[in-house]
Protein backbone atom coordinates (compact mmCIF):
# COMPACT_ATOMS: atom_id res chain seq x y z
CA UNK A 1 0.00 0.00 0.00
CA UNK A 2 1.63 3.20 -1.18
CA UNK A 3 -0.39 5.30 1.27
CA UNK A 4 0.94 3.37 4.30
CA UNK A 5 4.36 4.50 5.51
CA UNK A 6 6.71 2.88 8.05
CA UNK A 7 8.24 5.32 10.50
CA UNK A 8 9.10 5.83 14.16
CA UNK A 9 6.21 7.07 16.26
CA UNK A 10 5.96 10.48 17.88
CA UNK A 11 3.64 11.55 20.67
CA UNK A 12 1.12 12.56 17.97
CA UNK A 13 0.46 8.90 17.18
CA UNK A 14 0.07 7.65 20.77
CA UNK A 15 -3.74 7.90 20.74
CA UNK A 16 -4.12 5.82 17.60
CA UNK A 17 -1.52 3.34 18.88
CA UNK A 18 -3.60 2.88 22.04
CA UNK A 19 -6.59 1.66 19.99
CA UNK A 20 -4.59 -0.88 18.00
CA UNK A 21 -4.90 -3.78 20.47
CA UNK A 22 -8.65 -3.93 19.93
CA UNK A 23 -8.31 -3.52 16.15
CA UNK A 24 -5.50 -6.04 15.71
CA UNK A 25 -6.08 -8.85 18.21
CA UNK A 26 -9.64 -8.75 19.52
CA UNK A 27 -11.27 -10.05 16.31
CA UNK A 28 -9.13 -13.21 16.24
CA UNK A 29 -7.43 -13.77 19.61
CA UNK A 30 -9.64 -14.50 22.66
CA UNK A 31 -6.62 -14.63 24.97
CA UNK A 32 -5.59 -11.07 24.11
CA UNK A 33 -9.23 -9.96 24.30
CA UNK A 34 -9.43 -11.37 27.83
CA UNK A 35 -6.08 -9.97 29.02
CA UNK A 36 -6.48 -6.52 27.46
CA UNK A 37 -10.19 -5.61 27.24
CA UNK A 38 -10.97 -2.45 25.33
CA UNK A 39 -11.87 -0.13 28.23
CA UNK A 40 -10.89 3.48 29.02
CA UNK A 41 -8.57 2.29 31.80
CA UNK A 42 -6.76 -0.17 29.56
CA UNK A 43 -6.48 2.35 26.72
CA UNK A 44 -4.87 4.81 29.11
CA UNK A 45 -2.48 2.04 30.19
CA UNK A 46 -1.53 1.52 26.55
CA UNK A 47 -1.00 5.28 26.19
CA UNK A 48 1.44 5.20 29.10
CA UNK A 49 3.34 2.32 27.48
CA UNK A 50 3.59 4.04 24.11
CA UNK A 51 4.43 7.45 25.54
CA UNK A 52 7.36 5.95 27.43
CA UNK A 53 8.59 4.08 24.34
CA UNK A 54 8.52 7.22 22.21
CA UNK A 55 10.64 9.11 24.75
CA UNK A 56 13.08 6.27 25.56
CA UNK A 57 16.34 6.40 23.52
CA UNK A 58 16.77 2.63 23.87
CA UNK A 59 13.48 2.01 22.04
CA UNK A 60 12.37 1.97 18.41
CA UNK A 61 8.56 2.44 18.37
CA UNK A 62 7.94 1.50 14.75
CA UNK A 63 4.53 2.21 13.28
CA UNK A 64 2.70 1.87 9.99
CA UNK A 65 0.68 5.03 9.32
CA UNK A 66 -2.21 5.20 6.87
CA UNK A 67 -1.81 8.70 5.47
CA UNK A 68 -5.33 8.53 3.99
CA UNK A 69 -7.07 7.68 7.26
CA UNK A 70 -9.87 10.10 8.10
CA UNK A 71 -10.11 9.04 11.76
CA UNK A 72 -7.03 10.21 13.69
CA UNK A 73 -7.60 7.52 16.33
CA UNK A 74 -6.95 4.89 13.63
CA UNK A 75 -4.01 6.42 11.75
CA UNK A 76 -1.60 3.83 13.17
CA UNK A 77 -2.52 0.58 11.42
CA UNK A 78 0.51 -1.38 12.63
CA UNK A 79 2.84 -1.15 15.63
CA UNK A 80 6.10 -2.90 16.46
CA UNK A 81 7.84 -1.94 19.72
CA UNK A 82 11.54 -2.73 19.66
CA UNK A 83 13.66 -2.25 22.80
CA UNK A 84 17.42 -2.65 23.27
CA UNK A 85 18.70 -4.50 26.33
CA UNK A 86 22.32 -4.13 27.40
CA UNK A 87 24.57 -6.89 28.74
CA UNK A 88 23.06 -8.46 31.84
CA UNK A 89 20.09 -6.07 31.91
CA UNK A 90 17.15 -7.58 33.79
CA UNK A 91 13.46 -6.87 33.74
CA UNK A 92 10.51 -6.99 31.40
CA UNK A 93 10.75 -3.54 29.83
CA UNK A 94 7.79 -1.19 29.51
CA UNK A 95 5.09 -3.79 30.10
CA UNK A 96 6.21 -4.37 33.67
CA UNK A 97 6.95 -0.70 34.36
CA UNK A 98 3.29 0.34 34.63
CA UNK A 99 0.81 -1.28 37.07
CA UNK A 100 -1.98 -3.29 35.51
CA UNK A 101 -5.46 -1.84 35.90
CA UNK A 102 -8.45 -3.49 37.55
CA UNK A 103 -9.77 -4.22 34.05
CA UNK A 104 -6.79 -6.37 33.01
CA UNK A 105 -6.79 -10.13 33.42
CA UNK A 106 -3.78 -10.04 35.72
CA UNK A 107 -3.05 -13.78 35.72
CA UNK A 108 -3.10 -13.97 31.95
CA UNK A 109 -0.95 -10.86 31.58
CA UNK A 110 1.61 -12.14 34.08
CA UNK A 111 2.05 -15.36 32.11
CA UNK A 112 2.42 -13.43 28.86
CA UNK A 113 4.98 -11.02 30.31
CA UNK A 114 7.29 -13.79 31.49
CA UNK A 115 8.70 -13.94 27.97
CA UNK A 116 10.00 -10.41 28.42
CA UNK A 117 11.75 -11.43 31.64
CA UNK A 118 13.12 -14.77 32.77
CA UNK A 119 12.53 -16.65 29.50
CA UNK A 120 14.34 -13.95 27.53
CA UNK A 121 17.22 -13.92 30.00
CA UNK A 122 17.53 -17.72 29.90
CA UNK A 123 17.73 -17.81 26.10
CA UNK A 124 19.79 -14.68 25.41
CA UNK A 125 22.23 -14.86 28.29
CA UNK A 126 24.63 -12.04 29.06
CA UNK A 127 24.75 -10.19 25.74
CA UNK A 128 23.22 -7.11 24.15
CA UNK A 129 20.06 -7.76 22.17
CA UNK A 130 16.79 -6.31 20.93
CA UNK A 131 13.32 -7.44 22.00
CA UNK A 132 10.10 -7.22 20.00
CA UNK A 133 7.89 -6.20 22.91
CA UNK A 134 4.69 -5.74 20.92
CA UNK A 135 3.68 -6.39 17.32
CA UNK A 136 0.23 -5.97 15.86
CA UNK A 137 -1.49 -5.00 12.60
CA UNK A 138 -5.05 -3.74 12.26
CA UNK A 139 -7.18 -6.75 11.27
CA UNK A 140 -8.66 -4.82 8.33
CA UNK A 141 -5.15 -4.46 6.87
CA UNK A 142 -4.07 -8.10 7.21
CA UNK A 143 -2.61 -9.50 4.00
CA UNK A 144 -1.33 -6.10 2.86
CA UNK A 145 2.37 -6.79 3.74
CA UNK A 146 2.36 -4.15 6.50
CA UNK A 147 3.50 -6.68 9.11
CA UNK A 148 6.31 -7.86 6.84
CA UNK A 149 7.51 -4.30 6.29
CA UNK A 150 7.53 -3.59 10.03
CA UNK A 151 9.42 -6.78 10.87
CA UNK A 152 11.93 -6.28 8.06
CA UNK A 153 12.63 -2.78 9.40
CA UNK A 154 13.19 -4.22 12.87
CA UNK A 155 15.63 -6.75 11.40
CA UNK A 156 17.50 -3.96 9.59
CA UNK A 157 17.93 -2.15 12.91
CA UNK A 158 19.23 -5.32 14.55
CA UNK A 159 21.70 -5.92 11.73
CA UNK A 160 22.90 -2.31 11.86
CA UNK A 161 23.55 -2.70 15.58
CA UNK A 162 25.03 -6.18 15.13
CA UNK A 163 22.86 -7.83 17.78
CA UNK A 164 20.22 -10.56 18.06
CA UNK A 165 16.44 -10.14 18.40
CA UNK A 166 14.19 -12.00 20.85
CA UNK A 167 10.41 -12.31 20.51
CA UNK A 168 7.61 -14.21 22.21
CA UNK A 169 5.24 -14.91 19.31
CA UNK A 170 1.90 -16.56 18.76
CA UNK A 171 2.60 -20.11 17.57
CA UNK A 172 0.50 -19.53 14.45
CA UNK A 173 2.95 -16.76 13.42
CA UNK A 174 6.16 -18.79 13.69
CA UNK A 175 6.47 -19.41 9.94
CA UNK A 176 6.13 -15.66 9.34
CA UNK A 177 9.06 -14.96 11.67
CA UNK A 178 11.14 -17.80 10.25
CA UNK A 179 11.04 -16.19 6.81
CA UNK A 180 13.27 -13.40 8.12
CA UNK A 181 15.62 -15.68 10.05
CA UNK A 182 14.03 -16.38 13.44
CA UNK A 183 14.39 -19.83 15.02
CA UNK A 184 11.83 -21.28 17.44
CA UNK A 185 13.54 -22.14 20.73
CA UNK A 186 10.71 -23.13 23.08
CA UNK A 187 6.91 -23.22 23.38
CA UNK A 188 4.72 -21.87 26.20
CA UNK A 189 1.06 -22.76 26.81
CA UNK A 190 -0.79 -19.86 28.39
CA UNK A 191 -3.12 -20.68 31.32
CA UNK A 192 -6.86 -20.88 30.68
CA UNK A 193 -9.29 -22.75 28.41
CA UNK A 194 -8.12 -21.11 25.18
CA UNK A 195 -4.98 -23.32 24.94
CA UNK A 196 -3.13 -20.33 23.55
CA UNK A 197 0.48 -21.25 22.69
CA UNK A 198 3.37 -18.84 22.22
CA UNK A 199 6.86 -19.58 20.93
CA UNK A 200 10.10 -18.05 22.19
CA UNK A 201 12.09 -17.15 19.08
CA UNK A 202 15.54 -15.70 18.42
CA UNK A 203 17.02 -14.18 15.27
CA UNK A 204 20.80 -14.04 15.08
CA UNK A 205 22.53 -10.90 13.89
CA UNK A 206 23.42 -10.89 10.17
CA UNK A 207 26.48 -8.67 10.11
CA UNK A 208 29.02 -7.30 12.54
Amino acid sequence: MAHVSITEATQNEVLSMSTLEARAFHPVNPYHRKCFPDTPLVRQWWCSIFESEVEDPTCYPLIAVDTQATDDSKRAVGVLLLRRFERGQKGGGSFTSFPLTDDHDKEGCASMFKGAGEHREALIGDRRHLVVQYFGVDHEYKGSSIGTRLLERACEIADDEGIDIFVEANKSATSFYMKVGFDSERELTMPGPEQYVECLMVRKRRRF
